[in-house]
């Protein structure tokens, strides 16, 4: 009987050991476009500071399903399956339209600040809100997008000098050009978006156009573009700056560069939020306010091995916080006045954001799907006339805005239509190119 009782007495002991461990190893899941260096140092960081700060252990685990659209696709998909919980916790990371998005389809949770990050954190930038007003999502990080350039290879092609996303329309660049589909990347829609606002849609249409002619090819995702340069497949991308820039640290300022068109750009937050039914609530709103925290916002800035500093990756961007904002060197490199200077176009970002979907289904059926038409068309073109050249209609917008902007609610709301209207656009795309080759 005592022998039972002692046995009886240890194991209810380990069972309370066992029940004690397993508790304190706590677990978050967040998707995010974001490369592994900022998966892997915020993972190291944050695992630091829960463990200092809640005497328990946490596994963070990243679910890797692509580009911001191809995020976006999915999170919709998991909702409609189960309207309670998509049993992920946290977005982060692909700019501010998709969560504005999120937000409207229902899926976002508001969290609001404690008083302490709140007071420290701005509300807008240059009319582009930094947080939204319900709580639903905050920026964590400014990106910058630019060109990515092969600089031997760009020599060696004798090619015109690059500063403005023109530049990469000219004939000279025909077959050099690594884009990436619209479709699956959110920071490649963001840039097309960018082109389109800041010349107008008439030249910005026709500079987009000119541009996917040039492409060699289109990439699924913004990193695989960036590497297509680096290894010398092509000359130039579009990338946003932290793809760009983990290169250009890898490989060298003499071999590739990070080009910001000046004037035809603008910083753009990024954003984090909280999925509706999150699984891990406590643990997600303690990484938010984390990564909005001195302690978190400090990893975009010190270098490698600095105390509070990333330790194996550069993940150089430009912090919310102001009070860090001087300590960016990407800020020093492509203006050091950019955030006290009005911009020299205001970025639409509501807009942006109604119109996100319907401009990746016209991108994708007019210059993406029909490339190569595009592209025998383009070839015609360089062998016409100066006259012919002036005479001709290639460049000119598929859609004018307006027309476009009628089909942008049957994207949201019919999609049945919505794909007849996107076949019109393909067909009628085609015919346009093929015209010009016949």
């Amino acid at each position: 009987m005592r022998l039972w009782t002692l046995t009886v007495i240890v194991l209810l002991a380990l069972s309370s050991s066992l029940t004690t461990i397993f508790a304190e190893e706590n677990e978050l899941i967040i998707v995010s476009p974001h490369w592994d260096g900022i998966q892997k140092e915020f993972t190291r960081a944050f695992q630091e500071h829960y463990f200092q700060t809640q005497g328990k252990r946490i596994t963070i685990r990243w679910r890797d399903i692509g580009g911001t659209s191809q995020i976006e696709k999915a999170i919709d998909a998991l909702y409609a399956k189960n309207p309670n919980t998509c049993g992920i916790d946290l977005f982060w990371g692909g700019g501010i339209d998709p969560f504005e998005n999120q937000k409207n389809k229902g899926h976002l949770a508001p969290y609001f600040l404690s008083e302490e990050i709140a007071n420290s954190f701005p509300q807008a930038l240059h009319g582009i809100p930094l947080q939204d007003s319900e709580g639903n999502y905050y920026a964590t990080a400014l990106s910058t997008f630019g060109i990515f350039e092969n600089i031997p290879l760009a020599k060696l092609k004798k090619l015109p000098p690059v500063q403005q996303w023109e530049d990469l329309a000219q004939p000279e660049f025909k077959g050099l050009l690594s884009l990436v589909e619209p479709r699956k990347s959110g920071s490649a829609h963001m840039i097309y978006e960018m082109i389109l606002q800041s010349y107008g849609w008439e030249k910005g249409w026709s500079i987009l156009m000119r541009m996917a002619a040039n492409a060699k090819s289109f990439s699924q995702s913004a990193s695989i573009s960036t590497k297509e340069v680096s290894l010398g497949n092509a000359t130039h991308a579009l990338s946003i700056d932290l793809n760009a820039l983990a290169l250009q640290g890898a490989l060298g300022s003499d071999k590739v560069r990070y080009i910001y068109p000046q004037n035809q750009s603008l910083l753009i937050p990024d954003g984090i939020a909280l999925f509706r039914g999150a699984p891990h609530l406590d643990a997600a709103q303690r990484f938010i306010d984390f990564v909005l925290s001195e302690k978190g916002q400090s990893l975009w800035v010190l270098p490698i091995g600095q105390r509070g500093g990333p330790v194996h990756y550069g993940i150089t961007r430009i912090p919310i916080l102001p009070s860090l904002q001087s300590k960016s060197t990407l800020l020093q490199q492509i203006n050091p006045t950019f955030l006290s200077d009005p911009p020299a176009f205001l970025y639409d970002s509501p807009k942006a954001s109604q119109r996100w979907t319907a401009l990746n289904e016209l991108m994708g059926r007019t210059l993406i799907d029909p490339h190569s038409e595009l592209q025998q068309a383009w070839r015609q073109y360089l062998s016409l006339s100066p006259e012919e050249k002036a005479k001709s209609e290639l460049f000119t917008p598929l859609l004018d805005e307006k027309e476009f902007e009628a089909s942008i609610p049957l994207w949201k709301s019919n999609r049945l239509q919505a794909e007849k209207i996107g076949e019109q656009w393909r067909q009628k795309a085609i015919e346009k190119y093929q015209k010009k080759t016949d």
